[in-house]
């Protein structure tokens, strides 16, 4: 059996519809309709692997390539990079910046890198990249203070500190939702009825931001939730594990 963390690699990492060859003899085992959800981004490639009989229906997330710009006119040197978001951000910021020439640390205050692509089948694909490159990694160190060219890291487990001298300091931590078009809803209120529109709420990436998946459960949320009175509690039954001495 193929390990699991090739089973959807992301475009990073290999090439688009990977994941293919895991899940080829799906329909050689059964009459039913086999669903897909890989990192399809061209129609040509979807359309293909459905007319060669390997899937029926693809869900095809998009792929948007949007390169960390470096500035303008400033050779890149020594940049230490901490990642506050712990999916792939930073590690794609920093395979940017080691590209261009520059020396790169990556800070992160848990103790792995990019903790959270270790339930998105990356994590082994991110740190094989970092250390392919030559990506200096420092985990379970958060920042102290920066001054100047000073970067102070503070162990998480020990109390001891140690400094970095650096040329850039970048950050990659929350990103900030953008809710215009909900803003904008309430001025024409009073056209709702018109248009069969009886309520608005503010969901996904517009309330906020986030990954895929949190988009994704925030819609399955509010559709369970129509129509239902407002109890400050989800609307559908969650399973939870007890366990009994």
């Amino acid at each position: 059996m193929a390990a699991c963390y090739n089973d959807s690699v992301r475009w990073r990492f290999a090439a688009e519809g990977g994941q293919e060859p895991f899940v080829a003899y799906v329909k050689q085992c059964t009459s039913n309709p086999v669903v897909g959800v890989g990192r399809f981004t061209a129609p040509d490639t979807v359309g293909w692997s459905i007319r060669r009989g390997v899937l029926d229906l693809i869900g095809a997330a998009p792929v948007h390539r949007r390169p960390v710009p470096a500035e303008p006119g400033k050779p890149t040197s020594r940049v230490a990079v901490l990642d506050d978001d712990g999916v792939y951000y930073t590690s794609l910021a920093g395979e940017h910046l080691r590209a261009h020439g520059g020396e790169v640390v990556y800070v992160m205050q848990e103790d792995t890198v990019a903790p959270w692509s270790q339930n998105t089948s990356d994590y082994r694909h991110i740190r094989e990249r970092l250390a392919m490159l030559g990506v200096e990694v420092i985990v379970s160190h958060t920042v102290a203070g920066c001054d100047g060219d000073t970067l102070t890291l503070h162990h998480a487990w020990e109390s001891r500190q140690h400094t970095l001298t650096v040329d850039t300091f970048l950050t990659v931590t929350a990103r900030l939702p953008d809710d215009a078009l909900y803003q904008q809803l309430p001025e024409r209120e009073a056209d709702w009825a018109d248009a069969g529109i009886h309520s608005g709420r503010n969901i996904g990436d517009s309330d906020a931001a986030g990954l895929i998946a949190h988009a994704v459960y925030t819609w399955h949320r509010h559709v369970r939730e129509l129509g239902e009175p407002v109890t400050g509690e989800v609307a559908f039954k969650r399973h939870f594990h007890v366990t009994s001495e």
